[in-house]
């Protein structure tokens, strides 16, 4: 056809056909964008005084169509429409509340704001320009739109912060007068008062409250007990070793052939004194715990087995000795003591335990 018109170009016939070609081109297309910027209505959206127009929404739709290259063509346009819509509506507020209070970013906060992204760090948690580089190159985005975008979310999020902070009574002139600006501010006191009971509820209502909540009324268990201490340098001190003991053992000795007796004598004098210490007070608890369980009196036992005792009256499960005697928190093991005063049953009495006392010198103690 374009052969026969360029053929035939001279003809009345063809230039009449081209005349309302032209004619039929300019009404369906030229007179409508005419009339609407004629009219004011060169815009898709107008948001205060920021207008979305059709270009700008066609030119942001390519932009993310192009960054999301795997999205299924035609299949949510309209989706996407309205996406890229509410995101240009957001941006001119923004930009227009910006404008109106004055809300600037300066270029090193705009640095700050993106050196503080982790996804640009490197593994010793620096920032990576080559990371940043290659992220935007990846999502098809120049370094100057980033840049404008990540100023947007910093107004975006001084804006937000405007409206989300909450001050209590103290913080908050100091919240009006921040960086000597000028606001209207409404605020609300709430005192104790505030909150009355202006109804006293019935003696039936209590009662209910008090039968269908009995963990919120009960109070904490309190214990009295003792704790004996027998000390291992008060054993040790009665225990001697003989020279015949010590010969003994350097015979049966298995560095016998290599040390001579002189070299090891101190060594296996310690040992034997260290194994006939520990004998001994396994040998005294035990006939301490077999007196105690024969209801034996404490005082006596202990003084016949020249124990430490200790009393705790009034003791709560925290620890806390209401009369102040020997203070629990001045015992090195006394976590231990609650623990076990805690739970054995009431009338019984712990076997002994070893621990090291504020001396570090090793005890070993019964509740």
């Amino acid at each position: 056809m374009l052969e026969f018109i360029r053929k035939h170009s001279n003809s009345i016939v063809v230039k009449i056909f081209l005349t309302i070609l032209a004619l039929t081109f300019v009404l369906f297309f030229g007179v409508s964008d005419v009339i609407r910027r004629l009219t004011g209505k060169d815009y898709v959206v107008k948001a205060g005084n920021c207008k979305i127009s059709p270009a700008m929404l066609k030119n942001e739709k390519i932009k993310r169509i192009s960054a999301t290259p795997n999205r299924a063509a035609d299949t949510d346009d309209k989706e996407l429409t309205m996406s890229v819509m509410h995101q240009l509506i957001w941006e001119s507020i923004i930009k227009q509340f910006s404008k109106d209070f004055g809300i600037a970013v300066s270029d090193e906060t705009v640095k700050r704001y993106i050196g503080g992204m982790t996804l640009f760090r490197d593994k010793n948690g620096c920032f990576d320009a080559g990371m940043l580089r290659g992220f935007l190159q990846k999502i098809n985005v120049s370094e100057a739109a980033f840049l404008e975008s990540s100023r947007r979310d910093i107004r975006e999020a001084m804006i937000r912060a405007s409206f989300l902070y909450v001050s209590t009574a103290a913080g908050s002139e100091g919240f009006v007068q921040a960086n000597l600006e000028k606001r209207i501010v409404s605020l609300v006191r709430l005192t104790p008062s505030s909150f009355s009971i202006r109804e006293t509820p019935s003696e039936e209502v209590l009662k209910e409250f008090h039968a269908a909540n009995p963990d919120l009324f009960a109070t904490q268990e309190i214990r009295s007990f003792r704790v004996l201490e027998l000390s291992e340098s008060s054993v040790a001190q009665n225990v001697t070793v003989s020279e015949e003991e010590i010969r003994e053992a350097y015979e049966v000795s298995a560095e016998k052939e290599e040390r001579s007796f002189d070299d090891m004598k101190r060594g296996l004098a310690d040992n034997l004194k260290q194994e006939k210490v520990q004998s001994e007070i396994n040998d005294l608890t035990r006939r301490i715990e077999d007196a105690l369980m024969a209801g034996e009196d404490i005082a006596e036992t202990a003084k016949q087995f020249n124990l430490k005792v200790m009393t705790f009256k009034k003791v709560k499960a925290d620890g806390k000795d209401e009369k102040s005697r020997p203070a629990l928190k001045n015992l090195s093991y006394g976590d231990d003591v609650i623990a076990i005063a805690f739970s054995i049953d009431e009338g019984t009495d712990s076997s002994f335990s070893e621990a090291l006392d504020n001396k570090k010198n090793k005890v070993y103690w019964s509740v």
